[in-house]
């Protein structure tokens, strides 16, 4: 991570080590900027400290999708995510409680949204709902509230 005019890197972060080769899909900050999170081919999410943390590892990790996770996205307070991908079980829609663990045990919700699973999620807070779209060109706003 690279601060604008400075040509040193403020930060190195890297995934453990069972994540090495597997392609990095998305990469979004907290929309208070204090944490930053990557999702990758292979269907996991991880978490890091903001810049100013000394820890290069994510101190936290989501086994989204058993296939792969191609976006993400922050619901309201940062401490729920959304992320969209594909499993075998055709949940291609899940929502994870940050405060609750890593892997599974921080799934709140799954939805079956999209035959050929999910490309693209995003997050609206005047509606409070999360709005995916699947790789031949569906949208999804799930009935169920965030």
């Amino acid at each position: 991570m690279w601060e604008f005019g400075n040509t040193k890197a403020l930060v190195n972060a890297r995934k453990p080590a069972p994540g090495v080769g597997y392609a990095i899909t998305r990469l979004r900050f907290t929309p208070q900027g204090n944490k930053f999170a990557a999702s990758d081919s292979r269907g996991r999410l991880f978490m890091w400290q903001g810049i100013h943390s000394n820890r290069k590892t994510a101190f936290n990790h989501f086994n989204c999708h058993t296939k792969s996770t191609s976006d993400f996205a922050f619901v309201a307070s940062s401490s729920l995510l959304a992320a969209a991908g594909d499993s075998q079980e055709n949940k291609n829609v899940s929502l994870f409680d940050t405060l609750l663990g890593d892997g599974r045990s921080s799934v709140v919700r799954e939805y079956v949204c999209h035959e050929a699973g999910a490309s693209a999620i995003a997050y609206s807070p005047n509606k409070q709902c999360i709005i995916s779209g699947g790789k031949k060109g569906e949208i999804c706003i799930p009935t169920s509230p965030v």
